[in-house]
């Protein structure tokens, strides 16, 4: 194994919920005037602080939201993960492995905490985690930015070059590469990370035979 510590992003690595969360930014857009479907929105937003978000949608699309947005976004949000969110396929038996080898591993992610927490609980991932969760938003630092990374390793005890970070969006290889952090993309496709100079996986499950923790 040649790193000491693993750090993962949350959504879309750790929890199945980009779809539905882009499935509620859909709806409620179109309550205020704007057509984009949930693919649509995923092509756009996939990696995006909610700030910048907010921002895409002020500046290109137009349309003006309500104060309370974020508030009935996050509630909606809530109730569609409580229902459907799904972890990620293969990444409880990735996780199994490496608490059986010692391997330290932590979770950072764009959201806020509370997100972490209801999601990592909903999907019966939060043991796995406790102590261990770090987000953007307690720093007030964002992807692509390499500072929420730097700070979850920092944290953890280690150094750099120690660790590897597991990430699904291009912002956040971004910021691991910022933070000169050795990444590893995950997507469906095999050749959605093919420009950039990574190592990519398809089925979380490889990591298994990747960091040699058969």
């Amino acid at each position: 194994m040649k790193y000491k510590c693993i750090v993962f992003d949350c959504d879309g690595i750790l929890v199945d919920s980009e779809t539905l969360t882009m499935e509620v930014f859909s709806d409620l857009f179109l309550e205020y005037g704007w057509k984009v479907s949930a693919d649509e929105a995923l092509k756009l937003f996939k990696g995006k602080a909610f700030f910048e978000i907010m921002d895409y949608v002020k500046t290109v699309a137009k349309i003006t939201l309500p104060e309370d947005f974020e508030k009935v976004f996050r509630q909606h949000t809530f109730e569609a993960f409580t229902k459907n969110l799904k972890a990620i396929p293969g990444i409880k038996a990735v996780l199994d492995k490496l608490v059986q080898n010692n391997i330290p591993f932590c979770v950072a992610s764009n959201g806020p905490m509370t997100k972490m927490l209801h999601n990592l609980k909903a999907t019966q991932l939060l043991p796995y985690f406790e102590g261990k969760m770090y987000s953007a938003f307690d720093i007030k630092k964002w992807k692509p930015s390499p500072d929420l990374f730097l700070h979850a390793v920092a944290e953890m005890g280690f150094n750099t070059m120690d660790c590897v970070v597991i990430e699904d969006s291009r912002s956040g290889i971004t910021a691991a590469q910022n933070g000169n952090l050795d990444v590893i993309g995950y997507h469906k496709d095999a050749n959605h990370f093919k420009d950039l100079p990574i190592q990519s996986i398809t089925n979380m499950a490889e990591l298994i035979t990747l960091f040699s923790l058969d």
